[in-house]
């Protein structure tokens, strides 16, 4: 009997929502073995995973699809089993954006709020006009930027400020 399988354990990373196809299990022997597929812990997912021998497909995939996910070979003369390990992340959401305007009178220290979820959790960053925030005027707070002594010849309006919240 010989057992050729076309993958060992790698890591498939994919989004929520999307479709995968797990890294195919070539196998030959003779007699011709029968592939199947399991997941570590429990089921494969009920009427969104199918598999056509050596390829298994999952679709609208979800966190709870993220495991172990296992190619067996078996006939008459004996078995072999691949195993590959299959992360499903969550695309960053905001869940709180700073207003599209705010207005800010000389002197006033201005508090701009920004947070997403995700998985991995997500990095907020903040830019202004595309670059680096200017040093000394500007600190952050958890998720939140605190700008403060607005002063006169600064931008007033933030969209015309070009102030970003980016999540990543």
């Amino acid at each position: 009997m010989q057992f050729i399988l076309g993958f060992l354990c790698i890591r498939d990373l994919t989004t929520e929502g999307s479709n995968i196809t797990l890294p195919t299990c070539h196998v030959t022997g003779y007699p011709a073995p029968v592939v199947t597929w399991r997941k570590l812990s429990g089921q494969l997912p009920q009427g969104r995973a199918q598999y056509n021998n050596t390829a298994l497909q999952i679709s609208n995939v979800r966190k709870v699809d993220s495991d172990l996910y296992f190619c067996s070979a078996v006939n008459l003369l004996g078995n072999v089993e691949r195993k590959t390990l299959l992360v499903v992340v969550s695309l960053p959401v905001f869940t709180v954006k700073p207003p599209g305007k705010v207005f800010a009178a000389i002197g006033d220290t201005l508090t701009l709020n920004c947070s997403a979820i995700g998985d991995p959790r997500p990095v907020i960053s903040w830019k202004r006009q595309g670059a680096a925030l200017p040093v000394g005027r500007s600190h952050r707070t958890s998720n939140a930027l605190v700008s403060e002594r607005f002063a006169r010849g600064r931008c007033w309006e933030l969209h015309l400020c070009g102030y970003k919240c980016r999540s990543i």
